[in-house]
């Protein structure tokens, strides 16, 4: 790279004291080699590859494009290179001339302009498909089954539904009245308003009038498979079979790969996914692709929960865009559960998610000074983690007497965990496993050489076939002298430590990896500083893991900021799914 190429020069600096710069770094000599070094140092070239840095760290926040505008305004970690380059010279529209202009050799495009939106190519593809695919399978008045597979009318179904599901309230009664009616179909709604029980409703519903009809169970994740296996009667998975994860599904291969494809495609008559807002616009693309024309999707999940880890918010997006359109005319079907069954009626945690969900700060302040609600806990954070002691040290009492408990087959006390935003830092999980560990460790075991004492938490970080294990996987040390870690998930399997696949400490874990989880009691820790991470749909996740209690070590400030902070991926598919 050229000597005196102003880009490569200050990133070059910045990494030397800041590692976040390294990829940025590694990404404009991406840049500088496609362009070739004459272009990439002209003027153009500068405007062009300081343009498509900032389209990178929005890329690196998981949009799937981004707007003319949202590269207007110099992100805090390039503004200095703004500056320096002049960029508050540079308008609208010398922007998306010097976009359209950009030096790409040979005829693959790797960014596309669409209107306003700027992608990386893969990304429009999947959009697009994604939205034809919304537009050509409409919703319609009519059944997407015909009333030939039916073998009574849809009133005399409705009927039928009322008198073998008295128990439902109206919201659950209507997705099995209109679940025949469209090839797409979404229920969501929050922790504990029976998605999973309105599942098992389809099945029955399923098995009763359609029982040749072939039907897949799926999770993004496999510890979100087997959560949904857990909630389904074991009747019906002897008839349908066990969850798998989307990947399995797909015949992932080695390289990443799909076996099935639009030339293989899958063969079931009707696919319900769980846990769908962990899949992203990629994943989604490929799940499309591989259905066949005869079959029907349906996806659960609660789309106020954090997005994906990769690019995208595909169930916020879709079930945004159902709410926007027109009474009526919107492309597929979205029911939406209400009623929260989880917590008792005296609960106020419904209160304070709705809140949250809502961004009523002042009416989250209120809830958590208000004395007389004893579900809800605020504690002012410190500046150092080291000041809450105490209190991490009672919890990770609490936590060992419950997985004790689960060891002995004892009466079930109270399950209690920690989260947090972050893997790492002073309040992140890495740091307050290690504090609440070291509690743990004198309590339990204060003569013993080895980590490990009974009841000892651990969470996989990985999948690994080899010892049935996978990703979210959670267990605790069951015995010592050999250490042994046995699985929390209902089997009674027992494993060397030394067998574990990569692993950390479960006392903590990150908000992204409790989704799906419950808890008894909650205790969600935040940086008294600011964040990126501090938005209303991470706090909105995390207090909602919570049954009987929830505990927020944070400032009120940070707590009012992530209230008001809404997550907003940008994306095009509103644009592209016609009204």
């Amino acid at each position: 790279m050229s000597a005196s190429d102003i880009i490569g020069d200050w990133l070059t600096k910045q990494s030397v004291s800041n590692a976040e710069y390294q990829s940025y770094k590694a990404f404009n000599s991406y840049l500088y080699d496609e362009f070739g070094a004459n272009h990439a140092v002209s003027e153009q070239g500068y405007v062009q590859r300081f343009l498509l840095l900032q389209w990178y760290q929005f890329h690196r926040m998981g949009y799937v494009c981004t707007t003319v505008n949202d590269l207007i305004e110099p992100s805090s970690i390039l503004h200095a290179l703004y500056m320096r380059l002049k960029g508050e010279e540079w308008t609208h529209d010398f922007i998306r001339q010097t976009l359209e202009a950009l030096p790409i050799k040979g005829d693959f495009r790797p960014f596309i302009l669409e209107e306003d939106r700027l992608y990386m190519h893969r990304y429009w593809v999947y959009e697009q498909y994604i939205a034809d695919w919304l537009n050509q399978n409409r919703h319609t008045n009519s059944s997407f089954l015909s009333e030939n597979e039916l073998p009574i009318s849809f009133s005399e179904y409705n009927d039928w539904v009322i008198n073998n599901f008295a128990e439902l309230d109206d919201a659950k009664l209507k997705v099995l009245f209109q679940i025949l009616n469209s090839r797409f179909s979404i229920v969501t709604g929050g922790p504990g308003t029976g998605k999973t029980f309105t599942l098992e409703k389809i099945l029955r519903v399923y098995q009763h009038w359609f029982p040749n009809k072939s039907i897949v169970l799926a999770a993004p994740t496999g510890k979100a498979a087997k959560r949904m296996q857990q909630s389904i009667a074991s009747d019906l998975i002897e008839v349908y079979g066990s969850p798998m994860t989307i990947h399995r599904m797909l015949h992932a291969q080695w390289d990443g790969t799909f076996r099935r494809t639009k030339k293989n495609k899958l063969s079931a008559d009707l696919i319900i996914i769980d846990e769908a807002s962990m899949i992203d616009i990629d994943l989604f693309y490929h799940v499309l692709t591989a259905l066949d024309h005869r079959t029907q999707l349906v996806l659960l999940g609660d789309h106020h929960q954090l997005e994906s880890v990769e690019a995208g918010n595909l169930l916020g997006d879709l079930c945004a865009i159902s709410s926007e359109v027109e009474k009526d005319s919107s492309p597929y079907q979205v029911f939406e559960l209400n009623r929260v069954y989880r917590q008792n009626e005296a609960s106020h945690i419904p209160e304070l998610a709705d809140a949250i969900k809502k961004g009523e700060t002042d009416l989250v302040e209120q809830l958590l000074l208000d004395s007389s609600k004893a579900d809800l806990e605020w504690i002012d954070s410190k500046s150092d983690l080291d000041m809450h002691l105490p209190l991490l040290s009672s919890w990770a009492k609490n936590d060992l007497e419950y997985s004790l408990a689960l060891l002995e087959d004892s009466d079930l006390k109270d399950s209690y965990k920690v989260l947090s935003p972050y893997k790492v830092g002073p309040f992140g999980c890495h740091t307050i496993n290690r504090i609440m560990d070291q509690s743990a460790s004198k309590q339990k075991a204060p003569s013993r050489t080895s980590a490990w004492y009974l009841g000892r938490p651990v969470i996989v970080q990985v999948n690994d076939p080899n010892t049935n294990l996978f990703n979210g996987d959670m267990g605790v040390c069951s015995s010592i002298t050999p250490d042994m870690i046995a699985k929390l998930d209902g089997e009674k399997e027992e494993i060397l430590v030394s067998r574990l696949p990569r692993y950390d400490l479960a006392f903590a874990l990150t908000i992204h990896k409790s989704q799906g989880s419950e808890f008894d009691h909650v205790l969600v820790v935040l940086n008294p500083e600011d964040s990126p991470l501090h938005t209303r749909e991470l706090l909105y996740t995390a207090i909602t893991r919570a049954k009987k209690s929830v505990t927020l070590l944070a400032t009120l400030e940070q707590i009012k900021k992530a209230v008001s902070t809404n997550t907003s991926r940008r994306t095009g598919l509103m644009k592209k799914i016609s009204s």
